[in-house]
């Protein structure tokens, strides 16, 4: 990755191999000599030495590394590797859900590498994950947009936003472009159904469910979505057998079972209510945690 090149592609390693990488450099970093002449031709890619770490230390679940200041650290980087190690380390603690401290990096590459919209995109995602601010999330979705203007991965948290600022309508033109890009795309077709359906557009929501469920036919909360519309289009029998289909596939049968006791309660059919009532009894009854007898000595 170099300056003109932001890096589309997230880095072939997992998060805690990445920390644990980043680690290691960070300590390198920290005894290395302060009077070595920068490198004026950085090699690419660094040769194996004996301070290579293994493969067992490279994949330990280590503890995230400590806010550093590269600047500080006496290590002769190019301002191309560092911003490729800082690149390499946010990631990781996204992956690590430690947003607030992969901020701290990202405002060095934004300050840096304001070229690359995956650094815009990192920083909308943590800033907003940490302080709830859209505004400047928002901005920072813009110029990742403006960057890279066949961006689903950016509209997407841009739809997610406005959706929490009950801004509906762009929300839904959010997903709708994602989807433009990306038919296959079942979490915008899913965000999009769900906006439709609570704007009582019963049919058009009834068509991104059924859309949906030809590419995940057990997907349970389209399953359940289509069963509830179905119910207030008056299609009884159809919403009945999705609220068996659900019952089905859901995880917890509790909740399957309890879906479709009140599917009955509400259509006033109380017989069917009662009889799938005491079969959630016995189901409940055969699963019961047994309990154990201490032995007699």
């Amino acid at each position: 990755m170099t300056a003109d090149a932001p890096p589309d592609r997230r880095p072939r390693f997992s998060a805690l191999a990445l920390l644990a990488l980043c680690g290691a450099l960070l300590a390198a970093c920290a005894t290395a000599p302060t009077t070595a002449p920068p490198n004026p031709h950085p090699v690419a890619t660094a040769q194996p030495t004996d301070d290579t770490p293994t493969h067992d230390e490279a994949t330990a679940t280590p503890s995230p590394p400590p806010a550093f200041d590269l600047a500080e650290s006496g290590i002769p980087l190019s301002i191309d590797d560092e911003a490729n190690l800082r690149y390499a380390l946010v990631q990781a603690l996204i992956d690590q859900h430690a947003y607030a401290q992969a901020l701290e990096h990202i405002g060095w590459l934004r300050q840096h590498r304001a070229s690359w919209w995956t650094v815009q995109l990192q920083f909308a995602e943590a800033h907003y994950l940490v302080t709830a601010d859209g505004t400047e999330a928002l901005a920072a979705l813009r110029d990742a947009l403006a960057l890279k203007p066949v961006n689903p991965r950016a509209l997407m948290l841009m739809g997610q936003i406005y959706e929490d600022q009950g801004n509906t309508r762009k929300a839904e033109f959010a997903y709708r472009q994602v989807l433009q890009w990306r038919p296959d795309d079942n979490s915008a077709q899913l965000r999009l159904a769900r906006l439709r359906h609570r704007a009582g557009d019963l049919a058009e929501a009834r068509q991104l469910y059924e859309g949906l469920l030809l590419k995940a036919d057990n997907d349970i909360l389209a399953l359940t979505e289509l069963a509830v519309i179905l119910e207030k289009q008056g299609n009884l029998p159809e919403a009945e057998a999705r609220f068996k289909k659900v019952l089905e596939v859901h995880p917890d049968r509790f909740t399957g079972y309890k879906y479709l006791i009140l599917f009955y309660q509400r259509t006033g059919q109380l017989q069917a209510a009662e009889d799938t009532t005491n079969e959630l009894e016995q189901f409940l009854d055969k699963h019961k945690p047994k309990r154990h007898r201490p032995r007699r000595r």
